[in-house]
């Protein structure tokens, strides 16, 4: 028998609990926890839930009476105990009567949990336009399937891998390589559609939990690291069916979890919504730089070399200014591209004010991966291999489309070099030309695309903000630490 009770008896004090919405989880004290009870012991019980009353209380005990429990019970809400000693007591002895909240496996909540194939394995290649098929790189962290990156297969190969072929909630869960970990959420605008071997298929009980909900437990970070841990150190990370089956969830009832999904992919949608904003305004922005300095530029404009228009200060070799207790992140390409994480190396503060970067600050990689972005991570410290680009006599936007359109010659410069990491020198932006129209003329220019280029940055800050209240929240709604309105 648990604490000394007949199960009878527990069934109907779990019974009294799940009536009462409020009660998030019971926990018994005392000697019946301890083990050094007698027959006639009171039952101590404390209850957690934040809006808990006196009331509840009160009714919770009357229940008990009524159901037919002759036992002594002292219910006691958790968070109204005034004593610290009385606190630390149920915290360290406390046993789980009841929980709102179910620990389960992921397997528990599943019906099925398969993985695809790769067409050419039964004769099959991909076309140019057919059935959707997913491969593992389509899938990323933030729990988007990225659909431009989909290949195709025809009908007749799509129904040969009868096994793969996707359901709408379906999540997607990458097994192996450098995507381990990392799910998205099949949607209906995506269908019909197959899949590859390095994606399982999770296909839940929707009876027992939602896919969102599950989609976004398996995206907190303490997940993906458990899961990567998981994989051990060989040089091809993987993880098989029983090892996705066993990962640990904390389930709420379904009610719940559609509430706190809900919330997660209002932001999601937000941010998803501000980088299409950001999309057609960089799109419009680079139309109109091409037209009005490319296609509609008159031979009697003045032409100057990028460098005359702007300055590329290169960034600094920053293991030489270690780390002090006043730090900055430091910006590298890996930053420019995913910004500042806990795992960004940090330098001094101690280094020229000019390589301290700030939002709104335009980047250029020059080596490896070139790209020109407008900096919206917050305050960081300039690496070498990123340019900083600034200029004293022309606006922001100027020199940002000037540098980006001449960025895909810098790639086919950068990638017929023979080194590993391809890069460009400085002989090649003297060599990259801009025309440059009359001032009235331009000052037109500027009153148009001033704010876009500003709506654009503001947009960015945005999304940098709600990212991190996702990113705060999740872990916290996901273990009952903030909880939601019903």
């Amino acid at each position: 028998m648990k604490f000394g009770l007949e199960q009878h008896i527990i069934d109907k004090l779990i019974a009294v609990f799940e009536q009462h919405s409020k009660v998030d989880k019971a926990l018994v004290f005392g000697s019946r926890a301890k083990g050094n009870y007698r027959p006639d012991s009171d039952i101590d019980i404390a209850i957690k839930g934040q809006e808990l009353t006196t009331d509840d209380i009160i009714a919770m005990s009357v229940a008990f009476e009524e159901n037919g429990i002759t036992h002594k019970i002292d219910l006691i809400n958790y968070h109204s105990i005034k004593e610290p000693d009385l606190k630390d007591h149920i915290d360290r002895v406390g046993i789980e009567l009841y929980s709102k909240w179910k620990e389960c496996k992921l397997g528990d909540v599943t019906k099925l949990i398969t993985k695809g194939t790769t067409p050419s394995s039964l004769g099959g290649k991909f076309i140019n336009k057919g059935i959707n098929y997913i491969k593992s790189e389509a899938v990323s962290y933030d729990g988007k399937i990225d659909k431009s990156t989909f290949v195709f297969i025809d009908e007749a190969v799509h129904q040969k891998l009868k096994r793969s072929q996707l359901a709408k909630d379906d999540i997607l869960y990458s097994m192996a390589g450098i995507y381990l970990g990392k799910n998205g959420l099949v949607t209906e605008d995506m269908l019909p559609a197959n899949t590859n071997q390095a994606l399982a298929i999770i296909r839940l009980n929707q009876e027992k939990a939602k896919p969102k909900f599950i989609h976004y437990y398996l995206r907190q970070k303490s997940v993906i690291d458990f899961v990567n841990n998981m994989s051990g150190q060989s040089a091809q990370p993987n993880i098989n069916f029983e090892e996705i089956k066993s990962i640990d969830i904390l389930l709420p009832p379904l009610q719940e979890q559609t509430a706190i999904a809900t919330i997660l992919s209002s932001l999601d949608d937000k941010i998803d919504l501000l980088h299409r904003q950001n999309k057609t305004l960089e799109q419009l922005a680079e139309t109109l730089f091409r037209q009005w300095f490319v296609e509609e530029a008159e031979e009697s404009w003045e032409e100057k070399s990028l460098p005359e228009i702007t300055d590329y200060l290169n960034g600094l070799a920053l293991q030489k200014f270690p780390a002090k207790i006043d730090y900055l992140p430091v910006i590298k390409i890996r930053e420019m591209k995913q910004g500042i994480s806990e795992n960004s190396d940090k330098c001094s503060r101690d280094i020229p004010l000019q390589y301290i970067v700030q939002d709104g600050d335009v980047l250029f990689s020059w080596s490896g991966s070139l790209e020109v972005v407008f900096w919206t991570g917050g305050e960081g410290a300039l690496n070498q291999h990123l340019f900083k680009v600034s200029s004293k006599k022309y606006p922001k936007w100027f020199y940002y489309l000037a540098t980006k359109h001449h960025l895909p010659e810098f790639k086919v410069i950068a990638e017929s070099k023979s080194t590993t990491m391809g890069h460009i020198q400085r002989v090649h932006l003297q060599q990259a030309m801009i025309s440059i129209p009359p001032k009235e003329l331009f000052d037109q220019y500027n009153e148009r695309i001033t704010p876009m280029i500003d709506k654009l940055i503001d947009n960015h800050k945005q999304i940098r903000t709600l990212t991190q209240i996702r990113n705060t929240l999740l872990p916290k709604l996901m273990n009952g630490e903030v909880r939601v309105d019903l």
